[in-house]
This record gives structure tokens, C-alpha cells and sequence, in this order.
């Protein structure tokens, strides 16, 4: 991403929750994260970026709504939480139709770095444009949500799929030429039936480099997945699906 990581000790400063599909409790484990931080002693702001469905008001007690989302560029105006006393929420605006745009993405991450607070959370919208991508592969961690069933875990591969194909492709189009590049990501997929588990390997073998090499391509910034609402073992398959 075109974007600067937000990076400090330990937890970075910046944390962004995004999921592959909807109700999978992202939004509830922004709050939670919220509010574990908060009682750690540290002054936290939660961004409610979900532009598709915006929940984190309601959630958390905040009086009133907004007219105009973290979006829509600005200073972010943090309201405090009816729920959690000393928790501040900057509330989603009306819900719309279409995904962020680019400049947009950059007036948010501007934004949060004049925002006064120790630890900030943004609940993005679910399923993560490519523009909201940027700021959640930004954050320091990018943390990724999903429950154990099957369209869930499916969404879930699709999207980590994209970022495979955001850090590999310029890698390999930097050691083959752009053309060449774009030729083993598309072969690969076809040669793996577009399952995207396999993926990886399939691209990796077609190029000629280890397979290790590849999954380490571009920022090696870890993903944190978040297996949410665990079922019973006989209700799906989890290993088989992820």
C-alpha cells in the first residue's frame, strides 16, 4: 500500500479489523478490543469506517448520529461512549453505496495521525475494497476476522488471496518483467482450479522460486486472523476450509 505503516512497541498505534464477508463479529471485536485497551489504562479512539453498515454508535452508546462519516475528510470529531466511560467513538455516517476512494483513504490516514489518542481501531466495511485494503494492510496489525463456516472461511481465502496477489505480483514482476508476471499469477490460477489455498505454491512452482521466498514477498508484515465464535468440531471441517 501506498500509505505509511503506523508502527510503535508492541501493538502499533494504528490497529484496523477487516473480515472477507459480514456477520462475523467485526465490529464486536473492535469494541472489545476498545474497551481491553481502555482498561489498560490507555487513551483509545475508535473509527467507525464501515461506509457500507456503520454500527459502532449503537454499539457502544453514543449519543446521536453523524451526518458525515471519517471519510469524508476533515478533523475526526470523537464522541464518548454512553457504555464505557472514557472510551471515544468517531461514528460512521450514512450508510452508501459505493466503496472509499483513493484520496479519501489518504485523508483518513492523515487524519489519524493528528488524532489525539495513545491507541486507535478502525471496524472497516466488510469485505475490504481495494482502497480500504490499503489502510488495513497499513496498520500495525491488519487483524482479519471470520467464523468457523464454510462461506465465511471462503470469503475469508478469497481475500487473503488478493493480498497474496498485491505482494507477489510487483515482486515477481521485478525478477521477470511485468508481462511474464502476470502470465504465472493468471497460469497458476488456473492450474490450481482457483482454489486459493494452493495458489501460492502453484504460482511459486510455475516461476521457479521456493515457495517460502514467494509467501514472503513485498511487506512481511503479519496478519492477525481472528477465528471468531468457535462451533462445535463436527459442524464443519475448519482446517479443510481454511
Amino acid at each position: 500500500p501506498d500509505l505509511a505503516p503506523a508502527r510503535g512497541d508492541g501493538l502499533g498505534r494504528v490497529m484496523a479489523v477487516a473480515s472477507g464477508s459480514g456477520g462475523v463479529g467485526r465490529s464486536t471485536l473492535a469494541a472489545a478490543l476498545g474497551s481491553r485497551l481502555l482498561r489498560r489504562g490507555m487513551d483509545v479512539c475508535l473509527i467507525d469506517a464501515d461506509s457500507s453498515g456503520p454500527s459502532l454508535g449503537a454499539l457502544l452508546d453514543v449519543e446521536g448520529g453523524s451526518s458525515r462519516g471519517p471519510w469524508s475528510g476533515g478533523e475526526l470529531e470523537p464522541r464518548r461512549s454512553g457504555l464505557y466511560s472514557g472510551l471515544r467513538v468517531v461514528p460512521g455516517g450514512p450508510p452508501t453505496g459505493s466503496d472509499p476512494s483513493r484520496s479519501a483513504a489518504k485523508r483518513l490516514w492523515t487524519a489519524l495521525g493528528s488524532l489525539d489518542a495513545e491507541s486507535v481501531v478502525i471496524d472497516l466495511p466488510a469485505g475490504a475494497s481495494d482502497i480500504a485494503m490499503d489502510l488495513w494492510l497499513a496498520a500495525d496489525p491488519p487483524i482479519l476476522v471470520t467464523v468457523p463456516e464454510r462461506m465465511p472461511l471462503e470469503a475469508t481465502a478469497r481475500l487473503l488471496a488478493r493480498v497474496f496477489a498485491r505482494r507477489a505480483e510487483p515482486w515477481l514482476a521485478r525478477r521477470f518483467g511485468a508481462a511474464r508476471a502476470r502470465e504465472v499469477m493468471a497460469q497458476g490460477w488456473d492450474e490450481c482450479a482457483g482454489r486459493p489455498g494452493t495458489w501460492l505454491r502453484s504460482v511459486a512452482k510455475l516461476a521457479g522460486v521456493a515457495p517460502e521466498d514467494l509467501s514472503e514477498a513485498g511487506d512481511r508484515k503479519e496478519i492477525q486472523l481472528v477465528l471468531n465464535r468457535a462451533r462445535r468440531g463436527d459442524d464443519v471441517d475448519v482446517g479443510h476450509a481454511l
